[in-house]
């Protein structure tokens, strides 16, 4: 299976006049490659299956055609977000990172036109040209066991609190909307207050 999967690659590779692999045309595969591992991985954490699809929107949000050989930024570099603004893609250049992992997604809703305008269509833009990828986890984060409201939920209940989904997501193993967190004893509102904001 690896032999065939090595000549598919090598088939696929552009290749020079005298039939050597393009260096130019291997960085590029290279770099999508190196994304569609970061994105594997986030959805193996994260299934994309247990997001709130109804309203929301997950998953690879930008995902620009092949870039010039010579686009700047370190493949190895992704940007962690809780929102995209343009000062924190203003910051991803600036570091050569050339992936964005937002918790909430940025675009969230669809565009009918692209412009100068407005927030959200010059960062898709931007993200498009300088070949930056996006990615949302958002609500699959949220409901994922192990996840954003488990976290929450412990903060908030303390080192012994029981941690159950409101609802729960059949055949999951512990995935699902909300989180009711049983306290082992006494939770100064205090301590709730202040532990997530850590």
């Amino acid at each position: 299976n690896s032999a065939r999967r090595s000549t598919a690659a090598a088939r696929a590779e552009p290749c020079r006049t005298d039939g050597r692999p393009d260096r130019a045309g291997k960085s590029i595969i290279l770099a999508a490659m190196a994304r569609r591992r970061v994105v594997a991985a986030l959805q193996e954490m994260f299934p994309l299956e247990l997001a709130e699809n109804k309203w929301d929107n997950v998953g690879l949000l930008i995902e620009p055609p092949e870039p010039p050989a010579q686009m700047p930024g370190d493949l190895a570099k992704v940007l962690l977000t809780n929102d995209l603004t343009e000062p924190v893609l203003a910051e991803a250049i600036e570091r050569g990172a050339r992936m964005i992992v937002t918790y909430h997604p940025r675009p969230f809703s669809g565009l009918k036109r692209f412009g100068p305008h407005d927030t959200t269509q010059r960062i898709v833009m931007s993200c498009i040209q300088r070949d930056i990828w996006v990615y949302s986890p958002h609500t699959a984060s949220d409901n994922a066991a192990g996840g954003v409201n488990d976290w929450l939920a412990r903060c908030a209940g303390g080192d012994g609190a029981t941690v159950v989904p409101v609802e729960p997501l059949e055949g999951r193993g512990g995935a699902g909307r909300g989180r009711i967190a049983t306290c082992s004893g006494p939770v100064p509102l205090s301590s709730v207050l202040g532990v997530p904001r850590h």
